[in-house]
């Protein structure tokens, strides 16, 4: 049964949680991916074929959820999904072959999606119900979230915890959070539709669209090639040890974090888009140093 709200949340506080326990199982999975690729034997070329399965499992489940959060409610899916969602990640420290991978990956960005959006659209119900804004935060605390779970991942490398290991302690805490503190998590009265008897199920975008489209990705395609590949990168091509290539994905999300809490004041004081022309030129410049590196200080550089 769904907790409905009369009035404005009592807490923001399960909501901050449903973010750092996403990327707690987000971190821990970017972290031990290539230990799996590894463990395989797969080579570059048939891993990334392995990734696609991920990818097709986030396009789903992002395209099924709007229905799903209309009719089940985003805070029974952030009740149950999470677990869920770490648990997922298990099979992966078991499989035996490329396809079991990406049948694998696959439902592990199923799962992903669907806490993903559900968690998003609570915070955004809540921040309106709050009138006060905190989706930044949120996503300030799921860097946080991140950071932590790739520094207890260098740690877990380095005493010899293997990844199953390392997935099963992570499903343990996100089933154990789920209990203790979602059960009581009450759900924030939906947006107001405007115009709803002129909605359509699908429109073509615009030009401007378009363009915000392209940019958007181009961001989402560099940052998933850093988190995926990373840690490989300097395994492979500077034959650092795994724990140190694992610390790849801290510092990159070190500096991710920082800039998502401190977004809302430059954006307050120079303006959107000169925010995002500098932010760009800077990603550039890492970029470049990341591919044109001699030394792996060079590529932590680059990374942050």
């Amino acid at each position: 049964m769904k907790k409905k709200m009369a009035g404005p949340p009592p807490s923001h506080h399960p909501i901050y949680l449903a973010f750092i326990l996403h990327a707690f199982a987000v971190g821990t999975l970017f972290a031990r991916i290539a230990e799996v690729q590894k463990a395989l034997g797969l080579s570059e070329a048939q891993f990334g074929i392995s990734l696609m399965g991920f990818t097709g499992g986030v396009f789903i489940g992002s395209s099924v959820m709007g229905g799903l959060v209309d009719r089940v409610g985003p805070c029974p899916l952030i009740r149950w999904v999470t677990p869920t969602f770490a648990a997922s990640l298990a099979p992966i420290g078991i499989v035996t072959g490329s396809i079991a991978l990406f049948v694998s990956m696959s439902a592990i960005g199923l799962a992903l999606a669907i806490t993903n959006i559900a968690m998003n659209v609570e915070a955004d119900r809540h921040e309106a119900a709050m009138s006060k804004r905190i989706l930044n935060r949120c996503h300030g605390f799921w860097g946080l979230g991140y950071l932590v779970s790739t520094a207890i991942a260098s740690g877990m490398i380095a005493i010899g915890i293997s990844p199953l290991g390392h997935f099963l302690v992570l499903f343990a805490v996100a089933a154990l959070a789920s209990f203790l503190v979602f059960r009581s998590m009450f759900e924030s009265p939906a947006r107001p539709v405007r115009n709803a008897s002129t909605r359509r199920i699908f429109a073509l975008p615009t030009v401007p669209v378009l363009l915000i489209l392209g940019f958007g990705l181009s961001g989402m395609w560099l940052e998933g090639a850093t988190r995926f590949w990373s840690v490989i990168y300097l395994r492979d091509i500077f034959n650092e040890p795994e724990w140190l290539a694992a610390l790849s994905l801290t510092a990159l999300i070190a500096t991710q974090t920082l800039g998502r809490f401190l977004a809302d004041g430059w954006i307050g004081r120079f303006g959107p888009m000169p925010v995002a022309k500098v932010l760009t030129l800077i990603s550039l410049v890492g970029l470049v140093l990341i591919v044109f590196a001699g030394t792996t200080v060079f590529v932590f550089v680059g990374l942050t």
